[in-house]
């Protein structure tokens, strides 16, 4: 069983946020020093070039607290993401995220190199095409977008992962 930690946030403020995260890793009993020195894969969901304001994406001031965070914590964080629409260029200037990239000095993942996952036992799938940086990282931090969606219903942490991972059928291997 997993532990989690719900708080409720009434804004963006960097500050509020970042007090929030700090609760929510105490409530889980986290100690935040084994994110010193490791790489940390941060994902949220930037579907696509939209404004912060249309709440299509994660917002830009979460992102930038939860970075914050690793920092402070010594730990190296590295942006995984492959938007569906747009190159991740436009899709961080148009979500709010490029200064906060330039001022955080924060790494971007090349989603075009890929590990083989290999599941032998697998029932359906064997191979999965996976991100190396995700492969790569020793730990994940996941940032969905809590909204609506045609094919889940709802998109969430699951969800958000989809982008980065990608099935490889028998019968192309």
């Amino acid at each position: 069983m997993s532990d989690v930690s719900l708080l409720k946030c009434g804004n963006y403020n960097n500050d509020h946020l970042l007090e929030a995260i700090h609760q929510s890793i105490k409530n889980i009993s986290f100690d935040p020093a084994v994110l010193a020195g490791a790489k940390i894969a941060v994902k949220p969901n930037l579907l696509t070039a939209a404004s912060p304001e249309s709440g299509v994406t994660t917002h830009p001031e979460f992102f930038h607290a939860v970075i914050k965070f690793i920092k402070e914590n010594k730990g190296i964080p590295v942006l995984v993401e492959s938007p569906a629409f747009f190159h991740i260029d436009k899709v961080l200037k148009k979500c709010g995220y490029e200064d906060i990239i330039i001022k955080e000095k924060i790494q971007i993942a090349d989603t075009t190199k890929i590990s083989v996952l290999k599941n032998e036992n697998g029932k359906k799938y064997k191979y999965f095409h996976v991100a190396e940086d995700i492969v790569n990282s020793d730990f994940i931090i996941n940032l969905p977008k809590m909204k609506t969606h045609s094919l889940t219903y709802f998109t969430g942490a699951v969800k958000n992962l989809f982008g980065e991972i990608e099935v490889a059928c028998e019968d192309r291997n």
